[in-house]
C-alpha cells in the first residue's frame, strides 16, 4: 500500500555510495516542499559498513534546510533483528541553543540497507521536523 508523504517532511530522492582505495563516500538526495538539497560524507575506513556515512550524508543534506543554529549530530546506527526481518536503527541529537534532544528512528531493511539506513535517519528527523526553524531559502555551494 502506498505510504503518504506530508509536503512539510523531509523525502527521499537517492543514495549513492561509492568504495575505492581512498575509502567510502555517500551521496544523499531529499527534498522538501519543492526544494531538494544534497548532502555528502566520506570516510577512510573501508572495512566497515558504509552505514554511518549514510546516515552522516543524510544529515547533511537535510542541515542544508536548516537554519545554522540547528545540529544533527549523528550518534549511532545499526542493524538489529526484528522477528523475521532485520531493521536499521538510527540515532540523532539535535542541538539547539544549548539544548540536546535525542532522537530515534527505524526502518526495515528491504533489500536495500543504504536505503533503509536514509529512512531510519529521516523517520528520526521528521519526528520533530515541524519544530525546526528552516533558512528562508537554499544556497548551493559549487566546489
Amino acid at each position: 500500500f502506498p505510504i503518504l508523504e506530508y509536503a512539510s517532511r523531509f523525502a527521499f530522492i537517492s543514495v549513492n555510495v561509492v568504495s575505492s582505495r581512498e575509502g567510502l563516500r555517500a551521496e544523499v538526495e531529499l527534498s522538501r516542499e519543492s526544494a531538494s538539497a544534497f548532502g555528502a560524507a566520506a570516510s577512510d575506513n573501508i572495512a566497515v559498513p558504509a552505514w554511518s556515512v549514510v546516515a552522516e550524508a543524510t544529515l547533511r543534506a537535510v542541515s542544508e534546510f536548516l537554519d545554522d543554529a540547528t545540529r544533527l549530530c549523528l550518534i549511532g546506527v545499526v542493524k538489529a533483528p526484528l522477528g523475521d526481518n532485520e531493521a536499521m536503527l538510527v540515532r540523532v541529537d539535535v542541538v539547539s541553543s544549548r539544548c540536546t534532544k535525542s532522537l530515534a528512528g527505524c526502518a526495515l531493511v528491504d533489500g536495500h540497507e543504504n536505503q533503509s539506513v536514509v529512512f531510519a535517519t529521516l523517520d528520526a528527523v521528521n519526528r520533530v521536523s515541524g519544530k525546526l526553524d528552516f533558512k528562508s531559502s537554499i544556497e548551493y555551494k559549487i566546489q
